[in-house]
C-alpha cells in the first residue's frame, strides 16, 4: 500500500483540537473513513455504520461532561445547603441563649436561685413548685412565639441544678 500525503486535506479546527484532547490518531480515522467509503464493496453501511459510533461516541462524550458539570453543581449546592444550616443554627443558638437570660431574669422564675426557701413559699401559698413553674412556662412560651415544650428545655438550661429536683 503506498502512502500519499496530502497537504490539501483541511479539518475544522475545532474538531482536530478536540481530536488532540482525546489522543486520537487523526490519519488512521481519516484513512479508515476514506478506505470503507471508497473500497466498501459498493456497500456504503459499512461508513454510514462507522459514522454513527463516532456520532454515538460524541454523543456519549458530551453527556459525561454534562455529568461532570452536575456533580460540580451538586457540590456547591450542598455546601451552600451546609453552610446555610450552619449559620441557622448559629442563629437558633443565639437566640436560645436571649431567652435563656430572659427566663433567669423573669420575676419569678429568678427567685428559683434560692430553691428551697422559693419551694417553701409556694407550699406556704398551697402551690407546688412545679405548678408555679409551668404556668411561668406557659406565659413565657407565648410571649415568645415557642412551644410549651421548648421552653421547658430552656428552663433547665437556665436553671440546670433544678433537673433532677422537679418534674415538668
Amino acid at each position: 500500500m503506498r502512502e500519499f500525503t496530502s497537504r490539501s486535506l483541511y479539518l475544522r479546527i475545532d474538531l482536530l483540537e478536540e481530536a488532540r484532547k482525546r489522543n486520537i490518531n487523526l490519519s488512521r480515522v481519516v484513512n479508515q473513513l476514506l478506505e470503507n467509503y471508497l473500497f466498501g464493496n459498493g456497500n456504503n453501511n459499512v461508513s454510514q455504520d462507522l459514522l454513527k459510533i463516532m456520532e454515538l461516541k460524541k454523543e456519549i462524550e458530551e453527556i459525561r461532561r454534562s455529568i461532570s458539570k452536575l456533580d460540580e453543581i451538586e457540590a456547591q449546592l450542598n455546601d451552600l445547603m451546609s453552610k446555610l444550616k450552619e449559620k441557622q443554627q448559629i442563629q437558633e443558638a443565639e437566640e436560645d441563649d436571649r431567652l435563656v437570660l430572659l427566663l433567669k431574669e423573669d420575676s419569678i422564675l429568678s427567685k428559683l436561685n434560692d430553691f428551697w426557701t422559693f419551694k417553701h413559699e409556694t407550699e406556704k401559698t398551697g402551690n407546688t413548685v412545679e405548678g408555679i413553674i409551668n404556668t411561668n412556662l406557659q406565659l413565657f412560651a407565648t410571649r415568645n412565639n415557642i412551644s410549651l415544650k421548648k421552653a421547658q428545655e430552656l428552663f433547665f438550661k437556665a436553671f440546670p441544678e433544678l433537673e433532677g429536683k422537679i418534674r415538668l
